[in-house]
């Protein structure tokens, strides 16, 4: 099940060129990942956001901040945890 990957990127291109990241600096493009390795196409509109395909089990990057790929990683509580199962 996919994460919050699409609203990162939506929020990402939003915010392009107003929006400093640290290791990244301003982010002035960003992008989606192609089948090909290592390529990837720039997200032109808002439209284009749905292309990210985040069940994608062959990719390696969520998404492409001015180049670089990156995955995008939830922190917080999660709702996983470890149940037991009681007969009675």
């Amino acid at each position: 099940m996919a994460g919050n990957e699409l609203l990162v990127a939506e929020t990402l291109f939003e915010l392009k060129g107003q929006l400093s990241i640290p290791h990244f600096g301003v982010v002035r493009e960003v992008g989606y990942p192609l089948t090909e390795k290592g390529k990837y196409a720039l997200f032109q509109s808002k439209e284009d956001i749905p292309r990210l395909n985040p069940h994608s089990p062959t990719k390696k990057a969520d998404f492409y901040i001015n180049g670089v790929g990156t995955s995008v990683k939830q922190s917080g509580p999660a709702n996983l945890f470890n149940r037991l199962q009681r007969a009675n």
